[in-house]
């Protein structure tokens, strides 16, 4: 298992601060400080973090008084320009569609088709309303597929249609 970006900068942090604390020469302190701040540079530059990681580790510089104050500077602004990891979604599973009532359900079958665009804001406004920020791809399909639906825009409808119209049209 992949340690996290956060540990392995703590710990390295953890380590230049005690090899520069231990050196008592201001001028031999200040060229290891910078040495060793720009190997953290580089650390930072080849690592993926999501925000928490990235004000974890903002933390952690900003607690750490070892480091030359020029070094710290250039330490927080490269956390800040560190590349971004995506973050996993928000993960509902089926109980997604169970933030709707039996009545929301009934009044958006009722008007099939029509004002489909509402109904899919309801929905996702509804979501957002409850905490729903980052959902995950597979609930985003489920809701898809649930408003695709209770709308009849789903396969099942384009063949009712098809069957319909050979019967219409005796095809």
């Amino acid at each position: 298992m992949q340690r996290a970006v956060v540990q392995l900068f703590q710990s390295k942090l953890g380590a230049v601060g005690l090899f520069v604390e231990g050196i008592t020469d201001a001028a031999e302190r200040v060229r290891h400080s910078a040495l060793h701040a720009d190997t953290l540079i580089a650390f930072l530059q080849h690592e993926k973090t999501t925000k928490t990681d990235r004000d974890n580790c903002m933390a952690m510089v900003v607690n750490d008084a070892r480091l030359e104050q020029d070094d710290r500077r250039r330490l927080l602004e490269a956390i800040a320009d560190a590349k971004r990891a995506r973050q996993d979604g928000q993960k509902w599973g089926p109980q997604i569609l169970n933030i709707f009532t039996a009545t929301d359900w009934e009044s958006w079958k009722r008007r099939g088709a029509a004002q489909a665009d509402d109904r899919l804001d309801e929905m996702v406004v509804r979501i957002q309303n409850l905490g729903g920020k980052n959902i995950s791809e597979p609930d985003k399909n489920l809701v898809t597929a649930a408003w695709l639906h209770i709308c009849g825009f789903g396969e099942n409808a384009h063949l009712r249609a098809v069957m319909k119209a050979k019967v219409q049209y005796q095809i």
